[in-house]
């Protein structure tokens, strides 16, 4: 009997010993899926900026585009950005445009991109010689977070004669809000200031 219990304690011993080893090997198995699934993410996004760089628009956009599913906040709206951007470079402006919208639903905490993709939005309108809805989508240009050489660039290219007085002042008061009040700033937030009261 003591011989018994002690050949099932013992079987007990080396059963949990294989379920700890079996749980550790899933639990390795599991790491190492992740791992290579990272690396391949990774692999998509070089093999996508490689051919970007070798002006392969065509064959970047593919690649952008198939690792979009396995891609998270910031690299997902900077490939989202990068599809509309190989639109753009190929000279297909609408498939750019309609590329570069997706970039604000995706990316709703990444500003930086954001106010990047729609002044690209309002440059595509312009290169196709619409200016008026160039002139509507640079109004746009005034996302809170967004980069200041963006505002600085869709400012540069709004005629207020074109988009009326109301609405450029408005846009002007927009921009002040959401441009932080830093020394880096100052000089175009007192730009900014001195046309709104050139409008009163």
């Amino acid at each position: 009997m003591v011989k018994g219990f002690r050949e099932r304690k013992n079987k007990g011993f080396v059963d949990n010993k294989m379920t700890r080893r079996g749980i550790m090997r899933k639990f390795l198995v599991v790491i190492g899926l992740f791992l290579s699934f990272s690396i391949l993410c990774f692999a998509d996004l070089q093999t996508a900026g490689d051919l970007f760089s070798q002006k392969k628009y065509a064959e970047a956009e593919q690649e952008y585009r198939n690792s979009l599913s396995s891609l998270k906040d910031k690299d997902l709206s900077f490939a989202q950005f990068r599809i509309g951007l190989c639109f753009e470079l190929q000279k297909k402006y609408n498939e750019a445009i309609s590329e570069y919208r997706k970039v604000a639903t995706i990316s709703g905490d990444n500003p930086y991109d954001i106010s990047n993709a729609q002044f690209r939005i309002g440059l595509c309108f312009e290169l196709q010689g619409k200016i008026q809805e160039a002139q509507e989508e640079y109004l746009k240009v005034c996302i809170k977070g967004g980069e200041i050489d963006v505002f600085k660039r869709a400012f540069s290219k709004i005629d207020p004669l074109m988009v009326g007085k109301d609405k450029y002042a408005e846009y002007i008061d927009k921009l002040i809000m959401v441009i932080p009040a830093t020394q880096e700033n100052a000089d175009f937030l007192g730009l900014l200031k001195s046309e709104l009261e050139k409008l009163k």
